[in-house]
């Protein structure tokens, strides 16, 4: 009955996790030795705004709209991503097949989200496997 008791906290907390996040009762002040493992950091959300041509340390949104890449063009820094986002009232497919770079995107369904990461310098050429007039052209830079 006495390890029940002296349990209750923690059983109260499996309990109360699905909906907050708490950590085990304790007389002690937490410290960094002994604050609780149940906390959580929040993420970022994903950027939304278009940084400033040129710009290759900020994540770039590429929008798809009209049937194009907008803008047609982005720099990123080597080891970073692009995020394409379909802002079509159509579905889109993005692929390069650069020998120095491959990417697949499958089909992108209308307001889906793909993040692209470099990880070798150079300028690439990504085109749309549905429409084949669009066209981006990453470089990377270190």
């Amino acid at each position: 009955m006495n390890r029940i008791l002296r349990l209750w906290p923690f059983h109260l907390c499996l309990i109360l996790a699905g909906s907050a996040v708490c950590a085990v009762a304790s007389r002690a002040k937490p410290t960094e030795a002994t604050a609780s493992p149940y906390i959580v950091t929040p993420v970022a959300p994903l950027a939304t705004a278009v940084p400033a041509p040129g710009d290759a340390g900020s994540v770039q949104v590429i929008s798809q709209k009209g049937r194009a890449f907008q803008p047609a063009t982005a720099t990123v820094h080597l080891h970073r991503w692009i995020t394409i986002k379909n802002d079509d009232d159509t579905v889109h497919h993005a692929y390069c097949s650069s020998p120095d770079f491959k990417y697949n995107s499958g089909p992108q369904d209308i307001g889906s989200v793909h993040n692209i990461t470099f990880h070798n310098l150079g300028t690439f050429e990504i085109r749309c496997a549905i429409h084949p007039d669009m066209k981006l052209v990453v470089t990377v830079v270190k």
